[in-house]
């Protein structure tokens, strides 16, 4: 069964945003089909980086997207994958690490065009066109 909701990661929104023609977007791709989804963080990095160009649509595009909190769930499992990749000397930054445990807790499948980071996560589902 196709997952119905896909988490998607701060550069794939990024991509959208800067593109003149949505429709060649990996985020336009997705939502032909599925329903997506961002991490609170996505929403912060997303706040704290739009300017004055884009700031409108940034905030209306926000407020359509469902957007997943942290709690401690998301918290335990952050923990949990830092210490994995720490063994491992494979850290990734502390926002991608909420991300991809948000992505887990919830069963979500990733979207993401940073693979380079977020591979390194075996218990982690990216999505890929």
């Amino acid at each position: 069964m196709e997952p119905s909701i896909i988490l998607v990661d701060t550069s794939v929104i990024i991509d959208f945003i800067r593109k003149t023609n949505k429709t060649t977007t990996f985020f336009y791709s997705i939502c032909s089909n599925f329903t997506p989804a961002i991490s609170v963080i996505t929403q912060f990095e997303l706040l704290v980086g739009m300017n004055d160009r884009n700031s409108v649509f940034t905030n209306q595009f926000l407020e359509e997207l469902e957007i997943i909190t942290l709690d401690t769930s998301i918290s335990k499992k952050a923990s949990t994958i830092y210490g994995e990749l720490k063994i491992k000397n494979k850290l990734i930054g502390l926002a991608d690490l909420f991300i991809a445990s948000s992505s887990i807790v919830k069963n979500y499948p990733l979207a993401t065009l940073n693979v380079n980071h977020f591979n390194r996560i075996e218990s982690l589902e990216l999505f890929e066109t």
